[in-house]
């Protein structure tokens, strides 16, 4: 039956992953790891990105690599090695970069290539760029909100950062993110340990 054929451009295996799963009668147990599968390829967890922001001009982490590979891919254009650098904007929002100007991807792009595509190298090499590019953005708007100039963001100050953010902060959540990111367990955020 046509209407219950999943078709996505970018991604044909995924496209028959999806119907061979509608069709096989799954519980949602198995649904559900299946769906936990996929996103551990397509997703990073709260860590992985700490350590790609930690990282910085240092590189990727393995795991980071493989979903930068995987994304890579799943952009490739059709019968070739490549990328077109027209789609490095929808690549790293797919990466889960939430600060993507076209201006500064496309500035950092030219500096790499002069070609409209890019091959793996380049595009890896792109994606550390922007990476460095990204980790100066945070540490300018961290600057910006550590408001007594001491190099860490106290608790008052991150309910500022992210009510400024559009969130509203619940106690709940400034309590999760201390715990995940506070390193040396003292109370405060040090750029270090949020970039």
């Amino acid at each position: 039956v046509m209407h219950d054929l999943v078709v996505d451009p970018l991604s044909p295996a995924r496209a028959a992953e999806l119907a061979m799963a509608k069709g096989s009668g799954s519980s949602g147990a198995r649904t559900s790891l299946q769906r936990q599968q996929r996103l551990e390829v397509l997703l990073p967890d709260a860590q992985e990105v700490l350590d790609r922001l930690r990282g910085g001009s240092e590189g990727f982490s393995d795991s980071e690599k493989q979903r930068v590979r995987a994304t890579f891919l799943r952009f490739q254009v059709p019968d070739s090695h490549d990328v077109h650098k027209e789609d490095l904007c929808a690549i790293l929002k797919h990466l889960g970069y939430v600060q993507v100007e076209l201006s500064i991807v496309e500035g950092i792009a030219t500096k790499i290539s002069e070609y409209a595509t890019m091959e793996y190298t380049d595009f890896l090499d792109f994606m550390l760029r922007y990476s460095v590019h990204e980790q100066e953005q945070f540490k300018k708007k961290f600057d910006e909100f550590d408001e007594d100039g001491n190099g860490e963001f106290d608790i008052e100050e991150i309910i500022k950062y992210v009510s400024h953010l559009g969130y509203t902060p619940l106690r709940s959540t400034i309590c999760e993110a201390m715990d995940l990111v506070d390193i040396n367990g003292d109370g405060a955020l040090q750029f270090e340990e949020v970039a």
